[in-house]
């Protein structure tokens, strides 16, 4: 993903006018306006202003430290990155230093954060026609130039990968409000396993067609579907991609004449890039949250719990049953939530951390669990995530087509929390969910399950 052609060398160079302004009004970070569609257009590589760049640094020294490659800039995290430090700065006006919360979900500026206090990021970028990225910002006093080498871990260990399976990139923005004593540092770091060159509008008409193109970035990725989710939740259509020479990739789709919000992902039956496309309807706020009286679930089993539960009611929804879930398989997806969470705080990015990769798959097929009978999915959320990103997860299109499939006849779920290195860490826990399109077999004879 891109900037658009009135993007960051501009933004550049507005941003380091107002740094060298009084600082006595309220002034924002310009960004381009919104365009026809979720994606900015310029192939160029940002001009960083000296703060940026700094702070850019600093990520990349972190990430070298932990085992990772050093982010390279792009305009689309960019240009993210100051629609939220926009968003922060006045969002919490008068709140003191305070580190941003969240998993890319929402960020908040206080322990026990509540609805009010929440900058929710995803939300925001949607309606800068972006879509969302991982994001993470604190605030502090406005006389601090830069941030000290604690609050950028603090910062990078939201926000970054497990593992990198393609290029990543970094966008960063840093934000002065002396009128309220603030700055704000924003980051935004994203795996790009694919680079989406044209994508979906907005808001589109009835019957219209919209084309999303663009490169497979990830060897790995494979085939590459389209997948578009219907508004009442109960169709997902699906495509594969045109992958054609050097990875370009290129799919169409024509909207139904039925107006509402369609739910638009691109992935190798895992979403990497997903929008909400909204067809002769206004925009509302996406994604989906979670009632404000829900509370977060109190432990691993709770949250496993809850996402059964959402499981259930999308199938029961789409006129089918709920899915068994049996406990040996539970207890197989359980260990392998927990080795992503054990990889999560060693860093290093091993390949078993990645969804669809051969040490995944094979650790499948040794449970018995072909890859061709088996879609799994993984996330890592922040414990004041977990009940809007339960409210979210049956809404993502690939998710919703695995439990919608016919031939659907098991669930399992895992949940195992990431050990904190401090006790003023975040809480995280780490999530493998797997749909089994056949009866499972336990690991002790997975020649069985394949004779099937």
């Amino acid at each position: 993903m891109r900037n658009r052609k009135l993007g960051l060398s501009t933004l550049a160079a507005a941003a380091a006018v107002l740094a060298a302004l009084p600082a006595c009004a309220p002034v924002l970070l310009p960004v381009p306006t919104p365009g026809a569609t979720y994606l900015p257009q310029d192939e160029s590589r940002p001009a960083l202003t000296d703060d940026q760049q700094a702070l850019v640094d600093a990520v990349n020294a972190e990430l070298v430290k932990e085992g990772f490659p050093k982010a390279v800039p792009g305009g689309y995290e960019m240009e993210a990155a100051a629609v939220i430090a926009n968003a922060g700065v006045a969002k919490h006006a008068g709140a003191g230093e305070q580190v941003m919360r969240g998993s890319g979900l929402t960020g908040a500026t206080s322990e026990t954060p509540s609805e009010e206090g929440k900058v929710h990021v995803a939300e925001r970028l949607v309606e800068a026609d972006l879509s969302p990225v991982p994001t993470a910002f604190q605030i502090v006093d406005f006389p601090q130039r830069a941030l000290e080498p604690d609050q950028v871990k603090a910062l990078v260990k939201k926000i970054r990968p497990t593992t990198v399976c393609g290029t990543l990139r970094v966008g960063a923005a840093v934000l002065g409000a002396g009128w309220d004593n603030h700055r704000i540092f924003v980051i935004t770091l994203r795996d790009e396993r694919i680079d989406v060159t044209a994508a979906p509008p907005r808001e589109a008409a009835l019957s219209s067609t919209f084309t999303v193109e663009g490169k497979i970035v990830d060897a790995t990725v494979g085939r590459l579907k389209l997948a578009v989710l219907s508004p009442d939740g109960k169709r997902v259509d699906q495509q594969t991609a045109v992958v054609l020479d050097g990875g370009r990739f290129r799919a169409s789709y024509t909207l139904p004449q039925a107006p509402g919000r369609y739910l638009v992902a691109v992935g190798p039956g895992v979403g990497l890039y997903t929008v909400p496309v909204f067809v002769g309807v206004d925009p509302s706020p996406w994604p989906p949250r979670a009632p404000a009286e829900a509370a977060a679930p109190s432990n691993g089993r709770a949250v496993a719990q809850q996402l059964a539960a959402a499981a259930e009611k999308t199938r029961v929804a789409d006129g089918q049953g709920a899915l068994p879930i049996p406990s040996d398989l539970s207890a197989f997806v359980k260990s392998l939530a927990k080795e992503r969470a054990r990889i999560h705080v060693a860093g290093k990015g091993s390949p078993l951390a990645s969804n669809g990769s051969r040490e995944w798959r094979e650790k499948l097929v040794a449970a018995g669990l072909g890859p061709d009978a088996v879609t799994s999915f993984s996330y890592r959320l922040l414990v004041d995530d977990v009940a809007d990103a339960v409210a979210a997860f049956p809404a993502d299109p690939f998710v919703s087509a695995a439990l919608g499939c016919k031939e659907a006849s098991q669930l399992g779920i895992g949940v195992a929390p990431e050990d904190k290195e401090s006790p003023d860490d975040d809480s995280y826990y780490h999530v493998v969910l797997v749909v089994v399109r056949r009866p499972h077999a336990k690991a002790a004879a997975p020649s069985a399950a394949a004779s099937r």
